[in-house]
């Protein structure tokens, strides 16, 4: 799932715009490994995600599903980690 999440965030950053422009060759990426690559850099793929879910009518059916699914999946985890996070005590 993660793979198809990053494909369709490829697939979406290499689609041009009205004048012709790509989202990737914007931010300076020419392959899908320059956008693995950022994504190591400090923005993580669920950043990515949600930043793309924004803009869902521009995402075929199947790419907005991949990207809907890590953003689901990181939710989950960041507020699992919250409820298990053990408490401070005040006195």
């Amino acid at each position: 799932m993660v793979e198809r999440a990053i494909e369709a965030m490829w697939t979406y950053l290499r689609r041009p715009d009205d004048e012709g422009r790509t989202d990737g060759s914007l931010d300076g990426m020419s392959s899908i490994e320059d956008l693995r690559a950022s994504m190591a850099d400090g923005t993580g793929l669920p950043d990515w995600c949600r930043d793309l879910i924004k803009c869902p009518e521009d995402m075929t059916p199947d790419e907005a599903k991949a990207i809907a699914a890590v953003v689901e999946i990181a939710n989950e985890i960041e507020l699992t980690a919250y409820r298990t996070k053990p408490k401070v005590r005040r006195r």
